[in-house]
Order: structure tokens, then C-alpha cells, then sequence
């Protein structure tokens, strides 16, 4: 079994991801910790999940080529520092410099790491599913 895989993007980049299979225990608790709301925290629940997305997405991009450069920062001073891409273990922040396209196409990519990470629980609407935690209702 492959420890990661190359994906291309909308934008003629590419992307290698972690084989979800591998994905660990200490990943989930970090995942659950992120969506999980802290005394005082006044963060919309959106932010929250947005920043276990962003989270997900650094545990699991191992490599990427993008053909586009990010947005250099504002340096509040009339200036503009242009960055590289990094990794975003590195810098979580340059995933809101991807294209929407690149983007909802690595949120897509990532959907099999999420159920990994996050299962559902059965419900009465999946007995037929063979993917069903369950399994399927005539088993």
C-alpha cells in the first residue's frame, strides 16, 4: 500500500496527500480538539470548523506544485513581502491563497481522511449501505 498519492489540481498544479489508511490516533484527538469549544470561546462554530478543515489539510499535504504564486503580505507599510509556497504544516495560513477551483478540489481529496478521522454513526437510513458502520441490514 502507497504512503501517499499524487492528485492533480483544476489549476494544472498537483497535490500528494497522506494515505488516510495511515492516518493515527493522536491525528483524530488533534482533529476532535479543533472542532471541540473551549470555556470563553466565542468563535463561531463555521471558524471552528473551518480551522479543523485547515488542520486536516496540514496533517494530511505532503508535496504540492501550484502554477500560481500566493499573495504577497501586506506589510502595513506601503510595502508587500512576497512568499513562497510552503507546506501548510508550515504555514496553514497559505491555503487561503489557493485558487476556489484548487481548493474545494483538495476539500473534496480529503473526504476519505475525514471519515477515517470522523466516522458517523449508524443510522436506520444507511442499512443497505455496504460502507455502513453497521454494515448492510440483510448481513
Amino acid at each position: 500500500m502507497e504512503f501517499t498519492t499524487k492528485h492533480d489540481l483544476p489549476s494544472g498544479g498537483w497535490v500528494e496527500l497522506r494515505n488516510h489508511n495511515y492516518l493515527r490516533g493522536k491525528d483524530r484527538k488533534a482533529l476532535m480538539r479543533q472542532l471541540n469549544p473551549v470555556v470563553n470561546d466565542t468563535r463561531p462554530a463555521i471558524d471552528r470548523g473551518l480551522e479543523a478543515q485547515d488542520l486536516l489539510t496540514a496533517m494530511m499535504v505532503t508535496a504540492w506544485e501550484l502554477p500560481y504564486e500566493p499573495e504577497p503580505i501586506d506589510n502595513g507599510d506601503g510595502t508587500t513581502t512576497a512568499r513562497p509556497w510552503a507546506l501548510p504544516k508550515t504555514d496553514v495560513t497559505l491555503l487561503d491563497e489557493l485558487m476556489a477551483a484548487d481548493s474545494a478540489k483538495l476539500e473534496e481529496l480529503l473526504a476519505p481522511a475525514r471519515k477515517v478521522l470522523m466516522p458517523s454513526a449508524p443510522s436506520p437510513d444507511q442499512a443497505d449501505d455496504p460502507e455502513s458502520p453497521s454494515g448492510p441490514g440483510n448481513a
